[in-house]
């Protein structure tokens, strides 16, 4: 029998960790799943929302990395996000086809693109 890919999440390189739940969990709409945080050790979160699923990891650098991200609606996207931080994204038209994207980069250089899904 052929092997399946069940599913796939994604670590991010993150810096403190009052500022990572801040961004991902105040402001994005996020769950803390679980964490890992002992003293004098890096720490792991594993975050959800919708089902889907990314770890946030405590790194002293980050080159950043790109990750998009699907939603059903993403008008309903622009308001909650600048519901919870008046203003702070736009819905924009990003090259090569116009497609309509919200761009949020965390403090770490992460880029979180968000785009209607193809399946709407």
């Amino acid at each position: 029998m052929k092997p399946t890919i069940d599913s796939i999440v994604p670590v991010l390189s993150v810096g403190s960790y009052e500022e990572t739940v801040s961004h991902y969990v105040e402001w994005l709409g996020f769950k803390v799943d679980w964490k890992y945080r002992e003293e004098q050790l890096p720490f792991v979160i594993s975050i959800t929302r919708d089902g889907f699923s990314f770890m946030l990891a405590e790194s002293e650098t980050s080159n950043g990395s790109w990750t998009t991200i699907y939603v059903s609606d993403l008008e309903a996207m622009l308001e909650e996000l600048n519901s919870r931080r008046s203003n702070s994204v736009k819905i924009e038209l990003y090259p090569p086809n116009d497609i309509a994207q919200i761009h949020v980069i965390d403090p770490w250089k992460n880029l979180l693109v968000f785009e209607q899904s193809p399946n709407q």
